[in-house]
This record gives structure tokens, C-alpha cells and sequence, in this order.
């Protein structure tokens, strides 16, 4: 019997997200049953997370609102046991793609040797794919999808990477590893079995309720009229970003005119633009089209050259921001 092509997109998609990685990675799948349906709601179900509604939408590249009968792939972490005999490198080889990430796995599970005893169980996760953008950073890469820029975070995202020095530059493809707790993927298939009504908790709903945003206080360089330090411009990004991949565009939106009204003439021009790209992105996802339209235009003023990420971007944002360029 012929697969669905619902079915065979599926397959395609778990195959794409870490084309180096074993079958071990890859996670389970879940068909939307209601039209209310959304995907942080989807992830607090399946990680008990919210915000990881971010990652669901990055790897299934699916706009909201999400439709009736859609499959979605719910990707995770598995472990794997060490055979008897087997030094990391062969692992890491066999199960990551590339011997190199030996050390990816020694500084992830804290590893006294290189050589630990067969049964150890190590983690092999699924990947996503990252496009780094003007103004970031492995320790603003790390606070989108970890909520965590410390610098044990940014080594395991050298490591897995193999990045010399530890640098990245604009346009460079990272692959961010999902090996955080609510990944794993046991946890989550304890968790599909669980009923799903398409909507949180009462009690999950009221802890993530919306609440007013308000742009961090932080300190100024020694000229109130010089320009924000690109850190300090980053971090409020990083708040808006953050809004953004929960599905808060209503917030996202005014955070981010917040901070851009108060400090338009002195924001770096990197900042300003990625601010720019997600408030006309979540214009378009309130339907406000005219008003996204604009908000692109003006972000084509300031950089002329800018391309919207294919792989992160919904089509009809990609459509509107194309027809908002001169």
C-alpha cells in the first residue's frame, strides 16, 4: 500500500533534521486534532515547556495557525549504551557523524576518561539547523534555544560544531544539539501517552499568562547620547526573540516599537533591523499585513541587502516582506 504523502514528508523531515545522526535520534510525531492547536501549546504537552514551541516550529518549518490533520514531528534526545570495546571516537562516529565530537560527549556527560566503561549510556540528540545572523553571538545562540549563554553552554556548541576558536561569523550554518532534560526522549513518549486537548492546564495557562514587557534597565555607556553598546542591543533582541517563538506576537510587537521608539537613533544597525524583522513578522501573523508591510520597508531602508532566513521563515511572511522591497 502507497504511503500517505503526510507520511512520507514526515520521514523526509526526521531524515533532514541530522542527516549525519542515527535512527536513535529521531522522535515521535503528533497529528493535530484541532485547529486551536498551537505549538507552544504542543511542547508544554510533549517537554513540559512552553517556550519550546520555538523549536517545534523550527523544525517542522509549518506556519501558524496549524491545520486540522497535520503531522507534526516532535523531536528528541535518546541514549544510547557504550558497547564493550567501543572508544568514544567510534561513537561518536557512528551515532554524531564525526569522530571529532568525542569531545562534544566527554564535556556533556563530564567525563573523567576517554575511555569509559562499555554500558555507559550517552546521549545522541537531534540537531537543528541555525543560520547565525548579524549580531550574534554563542552566548546569544545559546540563551534563544537553551535559555542558557554560559560558558559551558557555548563550549558544547564549539565542540559539536567544531568551531576553531570558538567564533562564528554571519551566514555560518550551526547545528544546535538537543540535549537539554525536556528532550529526552523516554520523557516524551511517557508524556504522549497522556491526553492532549489541544490547550493547557488551567493552572500551566495562568503561570503563562501574558505580562506587561518592559525593557530591562541596563547600564549606558558614558555618553547618554552615544550609541548602545551591541551586547546591551542584543540582549533586548533576545527578550523580543524570545516573545516571538512563544507565539506572544501581541508582545513581541510592543517590546520591540518599546524599544525602537526610545532608542532609534542610537541602536547599532544589526540590532535594529533583526528588531524591525520580528515586529513585521509578528504583524503578519495578527493578519495586520498593511502594517507589516511598512515595518518591512522600513527594515529595507536600513539594509538594502537584508534576506529573510528561507529554513525559519513562514511563507507568508516571506511573501509579505517581499513585497514590501523597493
Amino acid at each position: 500500500m502507497a504511503r500517505s504523502s503526510a507520511t512520507l514528508g514526515v520521514a523526509v523531515l526526521l531524515a533532514a533534521l541530522a542527516p549525519s545522526i542515527s535512527e536513535a535520534a529521531q522522535g515521535v510525531v503528533h497529528k493535530v486534532s484541532s485547529a486551536r492547536e498551537s505549538y507552544a501549546e504542543i511542547a508544554q504537552h510533549y517537554y513540559g515547556v512552553r517556550a519550546l514551541g520555538h523549536h517545534l516550529r523550527v523544525v517542522n518549518r509549518v506556519p501558524e495557525p496549524l491545520t486540522y490533520g497535520r503531522t507534526l514531528v516532535i523531536p528528541t534526545c535518546r541514549s544510547v549504551a557504550l558497547k564493550k570495546g567501543q572508544t568514544l571516537e567510534a561513537f561518536a562516529k557512528a551515532n554524531l557523524g564525526d569522530p571529532a565530537r568525542a569531545e562534544y560527549l566527554e564535556v556533556l556527560h563530564f567525563l573523567k576518561t576517554k575511555t569509559p566503561k562499555a554500558g555507559k549510556l550517552l546521549k545522541i540528540p537531534t540537531t537543528l539547523k541555525h543560520v547565525v545572523r548579524p549580531g550574534e553571538t554563542l552566548a546569544s545562540i545559546g540563551r534563544l534555544y537553551y535559555q542558557d549563554g554560559g560558558a559551558r553552554r557555548q563550549q558544547l556548541l564549539a565542540l559539536y560544531n567544531k568551531l576553531p576558536r570558538a567564533s562564528i561569523a554571519v551566514g555560518d550554518t550551526l547545528r544546535i544539539p538537543l540535549d537539554t532534560d525536556p528532550f529526552d526522549h523516554d520523557a516524551v513518549v511517557r508524556r504522549s501517552k497522556l491526553p492532549f486537548d489541544g490547550a493547557p492546564p488551567a493552572e500551566v495557562a495562568a503561570a503563562d499568562a501574558p505580562r506587561p514587557a518592559k525593557p530591562r534597565a541596563a547600564a549606558r555607556p558614558a555618553s547618554e547620547h552615544g550609541p548602545i553598546p551591541l551586547e546591551e542591543a542584543q540582549e533586548q533582541v533576545e527578550v523580543v526573540e524570545r516573545l516571538y517563538g512563544e507565539g506572544r506576537y501581541a508582545q513581541c510587537l510592543e517590546y520591540a516599537k518599546r524599544v525602537l521608539e526610545r532608542d532609534d537613533t542610537r541602536l547599532p544597525p544589526g540590532p535594529k533591523v533583526e528588531l524591525l524583522r520580528l515586529a513585521g513578522s509578528s504583524l503578519v501573523a495578527m493578519d495586520r499585513i498593511a502594517e507589516a508591510e511598512t515595518t518591512f520597508a522600513q527594515l529595507a531602508r536600513i539594509d538594502p541587502d537584508y534576506e529573510l532566513d528561507l529554513y525559519r521563515t513562514s511563507p507568508k511572511i516571506l511573501d509579505v516582506f517581499e513585497s514590501a522591497q523597493p
